[in-house]
């Protein structure tokens, strides 16, 4: 009984701790994703690789999609990652502990790719979704472009090559230089929000994110059902009417 309990504990806190895709599906035909909680669906990212903001939207408006916002965005993360909060427009903090499976999840659900990141270890692959999004975005730094982007990516080991290394060993005396050996160094998961440069505004591999409400249709009866309820009307209705045929 105590094995069930603890096992539970650990099922819960890793729901709430670590956070949760429990809420987001992929539709049938795999081509959107619903999140439950804000009741909005966001296009799969792979159908708008290589897209500026304005071609996507221009090629899916007609079919009720639009950009979506920084506040969009913002409700998607926090349904994800425990502790999400976003500064200034740019600068995003959560919680990092053990998020590499729900990145990978992510990348799987959203359509994200894996990349090859400069110094990783051994050529490695690293889970990666990137994505334009919001308005007209731009800051005291940089303002000439148009779309803000996020990007995600998972946890991967880094190579630090062979370096020199020179210090101090009492204040004021010449520098003492010594041979660092090569090692590895493992790199935490990450997700950040940056301003794209006019040069690549069209990545192969970052597209567009778009969203539209989530209409939940409602099914209409089958026709044995409609047949039933027929039946059932008219033999009602006999029954009330059947007095006044009798002539009583």
């Amino acid at each position: 009984m105590k094995k069930i309990i603890l096992s539970l504990s650990l099922l819960f806190f890793s729901q709430t701790a670590l956070g949760s895709l429990i809420h987001l599906s992929l539709n049938e035909d795999r081509q959107y994703v619903v999140d439950s909680r804000t009741n909005l669906q966001w296009l799969r990212l792979d159908n708008t690789y290589g897209m500026t903001g304005d071609v996507a939207l221009e090629a899916y408006k007609d079919s009720g999609w639009r950009l979506a916002s920084f506040k969009d965005v913002d409700n998607l993360m926090a349904g994800i990652f425990q502790s999400y909060s976003r500064f200034e427009n740019w600068f995003v903090e959560y919680n990092r502990f053990n998020s590499n499976e729900l990145m990978t999840e992510f990348s799987e659900l959203f359509g994200g790719y894996d990349a090859e990141r400069a110094g990783a270890f051994n050529n490695e692959r690293v889970t990666t979704t990137s994505f334009f999004f919001g308005t007209r975005f731009s800051d005291l730094q940089v303002t000439n472009t148009e779309f803000a982007v996020m990007e995600l990516y998972g946890e991967y080991t880094r190579i630090i090559p062979e370096r020199e290394f020179c210090f101090e060993t009492v204040p004021g005396s010449p520098y003492v230089c010594e041979t660092r050996p090569a090692s590895t160094m493992l790199v935490d998961t990450s997700i950040f929000i940056a301003d794209p440069q006019p040069s690549n505004k069209i990545a192969d591999f970052r597209g567009v994110a778009l969203v539209r409400e989530n209409i939940t249709q409602v099914p209409e009866p089958s026709g044995l059902a409609l047949f039933s309820f027929i039946v059932f009307a008219f033999s009602a209705l006999r029954k009330l009417s059947g007095p006044w045929g009798n002539g009583k």
